[in-house]
């Protein structure tokens, strides 16, 4: 087995040896095929049109964190697997439409500290999928935030989620988009596409006269989440057209290999 590198945690900012880190938390694109218990297939779509489209079953990792801090950041992960695939936690649902739903009982400060942890390691990951995250002055208190194991107030780094669904009330869990950072009235917004939900993080700690409080976490547990049809979200649906091509690309590679498999075993071993 491969040693380590040793290196500065970007997290803890000590001199340790260095895991292989997923930037997107593996739980997040390790979903399996309920009908044949294969893992997925995940496409990783650029917001650039002209870049390609990426399909594979493991995510972007980067020798980041040392295993204390991993360990650390694993235990809100495990939370927020949990919650959102909705395991025995004590959760009530106060509200549930088609277009929108309301849950309490959140442990607070365990998905906020999620939150700002997806948001804070695409800013420092060094990745090409995330070259679009730019972070500044706030990189660093995100930083002290997850070391320091702080939520925070609820208006600081707040998130807005949307589950994504197919017009068919079933959750696209395959997609991941790049993340992007988004001027939306005078705030700069991290938008993240992954884990069958938008993720559009604030980059402020401070209130907005804008804001309604009520669509992100609240400090008393309570989360509202809207719920988005994918054709209603138009930066996606540009990049259908690449899709359906990189689709019709691998299906067409896959055939060749089905077709030369029968003659290979006819030739025999060494023909």
């Amino acid at each position: 087995m491969s040693r380590r590198p040793t290196g500065q945690c970007r997290l803890c900012l000590q001199e340790r040896s260095l895991c292989r880190s997923h930037i997107i938390p593996d739980f997040m694109y390790r979903y399996f095929d309920d009908e044949k218990g294969e893992p997925r297939q995940y496409l990783f779509v650029p917001g650039d049109p002209g870049q390609r489209i990426r399909r594979a079953q493991t995510g972007i990792w980067e020798h980041m964190l040392c295993q204390l801090c991993e360990e650390q950041l694993n235990r809100y992960e495990t939370y927020a697997k949990r919650l959102l695939d909705t395991e025995d936690l004590p959760i009530d649902v106060l509200s549930a439409t088609d277009d929108y739903g309301v849950i309490a009982g959140v442990d607070y400060s365990m998905l906020k500290i999620f939150q700002i942890s997806l948001l804070w390691r695409a800013g420092v990951a060094t990745h090409g999928f995330f070259e679009h995250v730019a972070l500044g002055d706030h990189e660093e208190t995100l930083r002290q935030m997850i070391s320091g194991e702080n939520p925070g107030p609820a208006h600081q780094y707040r998130c807005f989620m949307s589950a994504i669904i197919d017009g068919k009330s079933r959750e696209l869990l395959d997609l991941i988009h790049t993340p992007e950072t988004l001027d939306i009235d005078g705030l700069l917004h991290v938008r993240f596409v992954v884990g069958g939900f938008l993720w559009l993080f604030v980059l402020s700690d401070e209130p907005s006269k804008e804001d309604v409080p009520q669509m992100y976490l609240q400090e008393n547990g309570q989360l509202f989440f809207l719920k988005s049809d994918v054709r209603q979200l138009s930066f996606i649906m540009r990049s259908i057209p690449a899709m359906r091509a990189r689709y019709r690309d691998v299906m067409a590679l896959l055939t060749k290999k089905r077709q030369r498999e029968p003659e290979a075993r006819k030739r025999g071993p060494g023909q």
